[in-house]
């Protein structure tokens, strides 16, 4: 239940909802069917009944026809109780007398009851009619039954609401008749018989009535219940349809408050989230609005010290890379230049000492500040032509010395098809490579290595490329495989002690990959060396490539003109051995307020060189200055501040190039 959606909830909720009433519903309309369905039934064998009355009537009739012979007169006798017979069956079956109502009774009796049994007298009475000696012993028979019918007939016409005078009359007129008629003995058989036949046609008229009046009773009876069946139904209806939309209201209600909330905690910006009562309640769910709107407030208090950290992480990275990457510039520089010296082999190891350690702890220095970039979201990536082999030969080149100083084998193999111009962002593409062929010199103590390139010419106008450098090096114990590209994170605590390193490398180049839509693979068993590879799919240029022409800057004449503003001793010294060497003419100042005064006496100067961080005068403001005075004057930043920022912030202030 807990896994569902609150809309499946409400839908299990609602249809245990009406089920019950579904269940009360059905029996109240099986109910009413079967008593509408019988009342039907009852008013159709009351029509059947009726014209087995009919049929007995006739028979009546017959039998007080004159001129019958003995036989007809039995066998019309015999219809006749075998008719009665019939009809009393049948009422029997119809089940009218124990269905009836208290006024449906009395009808009932009379007419499947009293009268047949009365028509049964009235023949006998004729039979002994034509015997005048025992009918005053039948009359008072026929008395007695005449008083019964005589009283029923009256509670009958005391309950009906509109009869008409000749259905009252009946009943009365037939015993006063009777009681005249025996009364009077000088009447014949056959007059007798005749006004019998006149008096029974009336009473026929009579028991038809009744029939029609019982008839109509059961069918208002049955509209009655068809009216009720229709009132509950509409009632019943409209009490689910109003508990439906309730129900419907309410959940509806709760999930787009719920929704409202859920979109409010998953996209809202922290320093921007304000919750208002009205928009939530004052129920469950507004306190739980509330909540968050407190823990929104803490978030946004805690965001802001994220923020603050973050901008302090970044002055901080920014002011170490300025003040470890320039004396490490300083020592790279003079090592090189004291390489070019006359030493001796002890002197000459020490310096490639220096050289090394210096170069070691500026990769460092550099790792750490992509590692910054990334992670703040500032690193971006290029997209420019490059070629994929020369690539691939530049880094052989880079190893080659390398891996022979180990009795290593370097190998660069690759597709004689590789596409001639791909566009991405070379740089950082080679530093991964680099970072994976440095990896593999350094874990490998014999063997091979081996750096290959193969692409895939896609139909897009893209080509899949994939790079892979294999060593038989120490190899990666399967277990260690899944925190290989993890942040300062090796193998295990030997390895460090061994080979050394940070363990950010490979975590750089994974994230480096991802940035460009890549990937980074790795295939290794211990002590049988490892693959590393990686994918990447890049659009593809088939043009020729360009070829730049080198410029030789000593045959510039005259010689080219440098100002370098710079306050650091150590990187004016290197500066200016570097631009001697290449037969430069230069001009050192160390700060913005000496650069514009030398430019306001002379301001013939090919370039500029621009440290940023200066006393008195800073490069930024001071190459504004410049730019807007002197704006065909060349500015180029020379500093030790690496990230994207820095950089943005120079070609703002004027600086052409970083």
């Amino acid at each position: 239940m807990r896994s569902l959606s609150v809309a499946s909830k409400h839908f299990i909720i609602v249809i245990l909802f009406v089920l019950p009433f579904a269940f009360l519903y059905s029996i109240f309309l099986i109910e009413k069917n079967a008593k509408i369905e019988s009342l039907n039934s009852q008013a159709k064998d009351v029509a059947t009944l009726n014209k087995q009355a009919r049929q007995l009537s006739k028979l009546f009739a017959s039998r007080l026809t004159d001129g019958l012979s003995e036989t007809q007169k039995q066998a019309i006798e015999v219809s006749i109780y075998k008719e009665i017979s019939l009809f009393e069956k049948a009422s029997v079956e119809s089940g009218l007398i124990l269905n009836s109502n208290f006024y449906s009774y009395y009808l009932s009796r009379t007419v499947i009851l009293e009268i047949p049994e009365l028509y049964g007298q009235l023949a006998e009475l004729v039979r002994l009619a034509e015997n005048s000696s025992e009918a005053r012993q039948q009359k008072f028979k026929l008395t007695e039954k005449l008083n019964l019918i005589s009283n029923l007939t009256t509670n009958l016409i005391a309950t009906q609401n509109k009869q008409n005078s000749v259905i009252k009359r009946q009943p009365a007129s037939i015993r006063s008749y009777f009681d005249q008629s025996l009364a009077d003995q000088r009447k014949s058989s056959a007059e007798f018989k005749f006004d019998l036949l006149g008096e029974s046609k009336n009473l026929y008229v009579h028991w038809n009535k009744l029939f029609d009046e019982l008839k109509v009773d059961i069918e208002r009876r049955a509209q009655v219940e068809v009216a009720e069946r229709f009132k509950y139904s509409a009632i019943l209806g409209l009490l689910l349809l109003l508990a439906l939309t309730s129900t419907i209201s309410i959940f509806y209600d709760l999930s787009a408050r719920i929704k409202k909330l859920i979109h409010f905690t998953r996209f809202s910006n922290p320093t921007e989230q304000s919750i208002q009562p009205s928009d939530f309640g004052f129920d469950e769910i507004g306190q739980l609005a509330q909540s968050f709107q407190t823990m929104s407030v803490n978030l946004r208090v805690s965001f802001e010290a994220v923020e603050s950290a973050n901008r302090a992480k970044s002055l901080f990275l920014a002011n170490v890379s300025h003040e470890i990457r320039t004396p490490i510039g300083g020592i790279i520089g003079m090592t090189g230049f004291l390489e070019e010296t006359s030493l001796n082999s002890l002197q000459r190891d020490y310096v490639e000492v220096i050289r090394k350690s210096s170069g070691m702890l500026l990769i460092l220095i550099n790792d750490l500040l992509d590692l910054s970039k990334i992670e703040s979201g500032k690193m971006e990536v290029e997209q420019m032509p490059f070629d994929l082999e020369l690539l691939l030969k530049d880094v052989y080149d880079c190893f080659y010395y390398q891996a022979e100083q180990k009795n290593l084998k370097l190998f660069l193999n690759f597709a004689d098809d590789l596409p001639g111009q791909l566009i991405g962002d070379p740089h950082k593409l080679k530093q991964v490579i680099f970072n994976l062929v440095s990896n593999a010199i350094k874990f490998t103590s014999h063997g091979q290595i081996e750096i290959s390139g193969t692409a895939r010419i896609l139909s897009s106008g893209h080509c899949a490329i994939r790079l892979s450098v294999r060593d038989d090096g120490i190899g990666i114990p399967p277990e260690q495989l899944e925190l290989l590209f993890n942040d300062f994170v090796q193998v295990d605590a030997s390895t460090r002690r061994q080979f050394g390193g940070t363990g950010l490398g490979l975590s750089l180049s994974k994230k480096m990959m991802q940035l460009m839509g890549g990937e980074i693979y790795v295939a290794s068993q211990a002590q049988k060396g490892s693959e590393f590879w990686v994918e990447l799919v890049l659009p593809w240029v088939n043009t020729p490539q360009v070829v730049i022409a080198e410029i030789n800057l000593q045959s510039a004449h005259p010689p080219l003109r440098i100002l370098v503003a710079e306050d650091n001793l150590v990187n004016q010294i290197i500066i200016k051995k570097y631009l001697t060497k290449w037969c430069m003419q230069s001009e050192f100042v160390e700060n913005g307020v000496q650069a514009l005064e030398v430019l306001a006496h002379d301001s013939c100067f090919d370039l500029v060189l621009m440290d940023c961080q200066m006393p008195e005068m800073d490069g930024y403001e001071a190459s504004k200055i410049i730019s807007k005075t002197y704006p065909e004057l060349r500015i180029v930043a020379l500093s030790a501040n690496a990230t994207t920022a820095d950089r943005s912030r120079c070609l703002d202030a004027g600086m052409k190039d970083f």
